[in-house]
């Protein structure tokens, strides 16, 4: 192995599959039929905990390159918005085709929530464990009282931004201390959060009674008729959950398992593309009798087809803008190099 090559972290890998599995299980549900009810219970659990364990991930491996945002983030949401807007709202709503990229189109707010969170990293970039953890109390303050402003919601994605944003900061802070999470192996705390991730599962399936649009993180306290205790709840839930998944699930995982793996490396190609076939079927009325095992079988195939690495390579040639940053780079000015022997 050269020396400029670092081993791959294949538990991120393998929890990022089984992230992006759920993101389009829980988008295929919304698809779906009730189920008697079940359909609601297994949305609840899902959004509990996925988006925040994501943003987690995605801040644990944050670079703060102004290229990277120009380039990569702000280059993907304007090409995918403009997809969405064209194909989505236009040509299947059979509504006139209008630009419009203030507010993203159904999962495309992850990418701007993600650009604001990069924009951010200068701020939150410090040194030291008081000046961090007053950094993390701030970020979770806001992530629970945005929700007193009945403005702030899907409007540039602030609502989700604000209630994801200490997910990410804290997933920045926590790979400093990334032998200690990847080796734990303390069994009490183990069993005590498998079984508080259980209970709590428990919970929203059967006695949650808030609606499911409690989980997006993108509504006010108005909106839903809930107040800051119902938020810290979801809040506190969503940290057990993400400790279940550092503690004891990336240890169990840090192996590279065929398939699995290759998926969680390819999950940007299947969160933007993944939208396609799941409109194209709500819209022919494909779904309109899924059972559980049709859904799920779904989600399944959506996974093999866009997570593969092949996939993967073609997706980064024909959607990032790998190409801007290279037609830059050939663009830019060479710096002189003197030569001090001349």
């Amino acid at each position: 192995m050269p020396l400029s090559m670092k081993p791959r972290d294949y538990c991120f890998d393998n929890l990022k599959c089984i992230l992006i599995f759920l993101a389009v299980l829980g988008h295929l549900l919304t698809l779906s039929p009730e189920w008697g009810g079940w359909n609601d219970s297994l949305y609840r659990v899902i959004y509990s905990f996925h988006m925040p364990v994501f943003l987690f991930i995605t801040g644990w491996f944050a670079v703060y390159k102004r290229r990277t945002l120009i380039f990569h983030l702000a280059y993907l949401y304007l090409l995918f918005q403009t997809l969405h807007c064209v194909i989505f709202r236009g040509l299947l709503a059979d509504n006139p085709i209008l630009l419009e990229y203030t507010t993203p189109s159904w999962s495309l707010w992850y990418l701007m929530v993600c650009l604001f969170c990069y924009l951010l990293i200068p701020l939150f970039n410090l040194r030291g464990k008081r000046r961090r953890g007053c950094v993390l109390a701030l970020f979770f303050f806001l992530s629970v009282c945005y929700g007193l402003d009945p403005t702030i919601g899907k409007f540039l994605s602030l609502g989700r931004f604000f209630s994801f944003l200490p997910f990410f900061a804290l997933g920045y802070y926590a790979r400093d201390y990334k032998h200690a999470i990847l080796t734990f192996s303390k069994k009490p705390v183990s069993v005590a959060l498998t079984l508080g991730v259980l209970a709590v599962t428990v919970y929203l399936a059967l006695f949650c009674p808030f609606p499911k649009a409690i989980f997006y993180g993108s509504h006010s306290f108005e909106t839903l008729g809930y107040g800051i205790a119902t938020k810290i709840l979801i809040q506190a839930i969503a940290c057990l959950w993400l400790a279940f998944f550092l503690l004891v699930a990336a240890p169990a995982l840090n192996r590279k398992i065929p398939v699995m793996s290759a998926a969680g490396k390819n999950t940007l190609a299947v969160y933007l593309l993944h939208a396609f076939p799941l409109k194209l079927m709500g819209h022919f009325g494909l779904t309109a009798n899924f059972t559980p095992l049709h859904t799920l079988a779904t989600a399944l195939i959506i996974l093999l087809v866009f997570g593969n690495d092949v996939m993967g390579r073609v997706f980064s040639r024909l959607f990032t803008g790998w190409w801007l940053e290279k037609l830059w780079n050939k663009m830019e000015p060479k710096k002189h190099i003197v030569n001090h022997y001349d």
